[in-house]
């Protein structure tokens, strides 16, 4: 289940603000909430991950009649417990700070291109070493740490 709540706010014919407020909930979601752990079987239970709250805010500028810019900020907390480090190796979703910039030029009135550059700031998370037969290793670590930057182009044709 995903609670959003947002407003944007329109500050003449060239500049647009906007907030939104969301909670996740990863607690209920089948695989994700369920506690990190081991069946009978030795097979995973779940990741263990946690509800979280996020905030999101852009601007957008129109330049020109044809040319925009953008600017967005998310940060959120981190779903996944330090404890759940080894379970969530995988997992790419404890980013929490995301800064975003972009622009967009209508090339023609059929054809419009974008690009976009996203910068995930390094995250890390830390917890024991798990088994199946064990549980958690006394004195182990897993440590899990990511950044990541994306560039986007993309070209819309309205047909």
């Amino acid at each position: 289940m995903v609670v959003s709540v947002g407003a944007s706010y329109a500050a003449g014919d060239c500049l647009v603000t906007a907030i939104d407020l969301r909670y996740i909930d990863y607690d209920n979601a089948d695989g994700l909430g369920d506690t990190a752990g081991f069946a009978p079987t030795g097979a995973v239970t779940g990741l263990g991950w946690d509800g979280v709250f996020a905030l999101a805010t852009g601007l957008q500028y129109q330049v020109t009649e044809s040319t925009s810019v953008r600017l967005g900020y998310l940060v959120n907390e981190s779903p996944i417990p330090d404890a759940a480090a080894a379970f969530n190796v995988g997992s790419p979703n404890f980013l929490q700070h995301m800064i975003t910039f972009g622009m967009s030029h209508q090339l023609t009135p059929a054809i419009k291109a974008s690009i976009a550059y996203l910068h995930l700031f390094h995250n890390s998370i830390s917890g024991p070493y798990t088994t199946a037969l064990t549980g958690p290793i006394a004195g182990s670590s897993v440590d899990v740490s990511t950044s990541n930057n994306v560039l986007a182009v993309g070209l819309n044709i309205n047909y």
